[in-house]
C-alpha cells in the first residue's frame, strides 16, 4: 500500500521532468512525436522483459516481507497493550498489598503500645473489692501466723519450724 502510494508519486515526477525536458528541448513546441516501436531483431526487448519480470518478482517478495513485518508489529503492539495491562493490574495488587501491610503494621504497633491482655486484667482484678478484702485477710492470717510462731518459741525454744527468716523477726 505504501510502495504503491510512493510508487505513483515518483512515476507523477518523472513524467514531469520529462515534460520539462520535451518543453525545453523542442524549444516551446508543444509538438509530440511517438516513439518508434523496438525492434526484437537483436534480442534487447526479451532482455528488458526478464528485467521486468525480475524486478517485479522482487517487489513481490519485498511486498510479502513488508505484511509480514506489519503482521508482526502488530502482533507485538498486541502483546505490548496486553503487558501493560497486566502491568497496571500488578501495580494495583501491590498497592493493595502496601496498604493491608501498612494495616498490620499499625495494628502490631498499637499491640505493642497497648500492655498485655494478661497484666490489664490483673490490674483490674487487683482493683477490685472482693480482691482488697482477701488481700486484708491474708495479711491478718499471716500476722496471726507469725505471732502464734513467736509465742510457740518461747515455751518451746529448740522447736525447729523450717522458716528461720520468720524466727528472726
Amino acid at each position: 500500500m505504501l510502495y504503491d502510494e510512493c510508487h505513483s508519486f515518483v512515476c507523477r515526477e518523472l513524467l514531469e521532468c520529462v515534460k520539462q525536458m520535451e518543453v525545453v528541448d523542442l524549444g516551446g513546441q508543444q509538438e509530440r512525436k511517438k516513439l518508434e516501436p523496438l525492434d526484437n531483431t537483436d534480442g534487447t526487448v526479451a532482455l528488458m522483459r526478464i528485467e521486468v519480470g525480475r524486478l517485479q518478482q522482487e517487489n513481490e517478495r519485498l511486498d510479502q516481507i513488508v505484511k509480514e513485518a506489519e503482521g508482526r508489529i502488530s502482533e507485538l503492539c498486541n502483546e505490548k497493550n496486553n503487558m501493560l495491562k497486566d502491568m497496571l493490574e500488578k501495580d494495583k495488587s501491590l498497592d493493595q498489598l502496601k496498604e493491608r501491610l501498612d494495616d498490620l503494621l499499625k495494628r502490631i504497633e498499637a499491640n505493642e503500645n497497648r500492655p498485655p491482655i494478661n497484666e490489664e486484667l490483673e490490674r483490674k482484678f487487683n482493683q477490685t473489692t472482693a480482691y482488697s478484702n482477701m488481700k486484708k485477710m491474708i495479711a491478718k492470717k499471716n500476722d496471726l501466723v507469725k505471732t502464734m510462731r513467736k509465742r510457740l518459741l518461747e515455751y518451746e525454744p529448740n522447736l525447729d519450724l523450717g522458716n528461720e527468716e520468720e524466727q528472726n523477726d
